[in-house]
């Protein structure tokens, strides 16, 4: 017997949307409320994963009764596996918030899933019967070493801390119970799953970075899409002026949250985040709003870091910015965002636009001063872009769409610009920075209006 495509993809799709509207309950309760009362917020996560862990063990359970059916196996009823005990989803939830307010959700959805797949390890390991991983959709690298290992029988190893290993939030992968030692899953293929673990070198990173340099574009659009559900129908049931009052609310949280934070730099903070566009408010409530500094007096020049997630850079040095006070703080949390959102930067048609404005404005610019070559253009303008408090985003981008031809006031060392990825990356953190700035916005809009346009699109779909 084989369960068939079409079989299997409707069990991990139910079983997905019941996880995942646990997320959605919980990423609406923190969208209203915030974490600002710890009690109502552990309180309202417990609920959530006893009624749909509930959810999710009876369709586990009825998957593997219908599976033992099917293959001719009487077997006793199956039994739901032990839904999370309070003290549990509270050390889920603040483990999580010490890294990423943001990844609350996630955890919930986490915790929800891990019942579907204790409630069908549990039961096959009661019976005698044989399960695997199978894997679905955009596999991560152990996901896959998991399901090479093919079919298994009753082990210790299958459980750790009564729990089964490796469940994660934003995967369909399931497992599948056999009674008869030769059903399947169709497509389910360990062989193919070993043979990529040992090309790797059975380095579990190794495959990260190989499935990665080969599914990049697939990955980061399905990361896009995933997020991008995450509040979408909470925004459309929401009015805008309640989602606009709710997103200062959490920023304003987020900073008395933070001590290290004196109060002219949170006045300064909190302004310029009250005058930003909508989208790029909304964006930041979604990716950034938990914890995102990890040192604040940074002595050397701010970065966020993709691996801690968390940037380190000098509160007291950036009130005192030439490029505007809070620029480098709203500039690194644009990189944060882009990382979060799933590497939105990461597309190849912005890096077009901006190639493309940046040629427009430079013939624009050559005819409109009569200036015969590009080298006498390119000297021009990079005499005019000579203001920080203006110019310095606009002169890092030319700086690095023209590979150092036009350099202003602002730029990255030369190795910066010779991987193409960063300067998508810096244009985007670029652009949202100016959506809090009105003056270096309208900059941007003069030197890269087609590029912007399109960030701003991408903005949006992120939402």
């Amino acid at each position: 017997m084989q369960i068939t495509e079409k079989a299997w993809l409707e069990y991990i799709t139910k079983m997905s949307q019941i996880s995942q509207k646990a997320a959605d309950l919980m990423q609406a309760y923190v969208q209203k409320h915030g974490f600002a009362d710890d009690k109502a917020l552990l309180d309202y996560a417990f609920a959530l994963s006893q009624r749909y862990g509930q959810a999710i063990g009876a369709l586990s359970c009825k998957m593997y009764e219908a599976t033992a059916s099917a293959q001719g196996v009487v077997v006793p009823t199956a039994e739901i596996a032990d839904l999370p005990e309070y003290g549990e989803v509270a050390k889920a939830v603040h483990g999580t918030m010490k890294q990423s307010q943001t990844n609350v959700p996630s955890t919930i959805a986490r915790l929800v899933k891990q019942v579907g797949a204790d409630t069908t390890l549990k039961n096959a390991m009661r019976d005698g019967a044989q399960f695997a991983w199978v894997p679905h959709g955009d596999t991560c690298a152990f996901c896959i070493t998991l399901a090479s290992r093919g079919w298994q029988h009753r082990s210790k190893k299958a459980l750790r801390n009564g729990h089964a290993e490796h469940i994660h939030a934003h995967c369909d992968c399931e497992y599948a119970v056999r009674f008869d030692g030769r059903s399947t899953v169709a497509g389910y293929d360990p062989d193919k799953y070993l043979e990529e673990y040992n090309n790797a070198g059975g380095d579990i990173n190794a495959m990260r970075r190989i499935r990665y340099k080969e599914n990049k574009e697939a990955i980061n659009a399905r990361k896009r899409e995933l997020y991008a559900k995450r509040k979408a129908k909470t925004i459309e049931k929401t009015p805008r002026s309640a989602i606009m009052e709710s997103d200062l609310g959490m920023f304003k949280q987020k900073l008395r949250s933070d001590g290290n934070m004196d109060k002219e730099y949170y006045d300064c903070l909190k302004d310029k985040f009250s005058h930003g566009t909508d989208d790029a408010k909304r964006l930041f409530t979604k990716y950034a709003s938990g914890d995102s500094i990890e040192n604040a007096v940074y002595e050397n020049t701010a970065h966020y870091n993709t691996k801690t997630k968390k940037i380190s850079m000098n509160y007291g040095a950036d009130l005192k910015n030439p490029r505007g006070a809070g620029a480098t703080w709203f500039h690194e949390h644009g990189h944060l965002v882009d990382d979060l959102a799933g590497n939105l930067s990461d597309d190849k048609n912005f890096i077009q636009l901006l190639e493309s404005d940046s040629l427009s404005y430079r013939i624009a610019y050559g005819k409109a001063h009569h200036l015969g070559t590009f080298d006498k253009v390119d000297k021009a303008i990079s005499e005019e872009l000579g203001d920080m408090r203006k110019d310095s985003a606009i002169s890092d981008l030319f700086d690095g769409v023209t590979q150092g031809n036009i350099i202003g006031c602002a730029s990255h060392p030369k190795e910066y610009w010779k991987n193409r990825d960063n300067v998508t990356s810096e244009a985007f953190a670029h652009m949202f920075e100016a959506q809090f700035d009105k003056e270096r916005y309208e900059q941007m809009k003069k030197y890269f209006p087609n590029a912007l346009e399109y960030f701003e699109k991408k903005m949006k779909e992120a939402l």
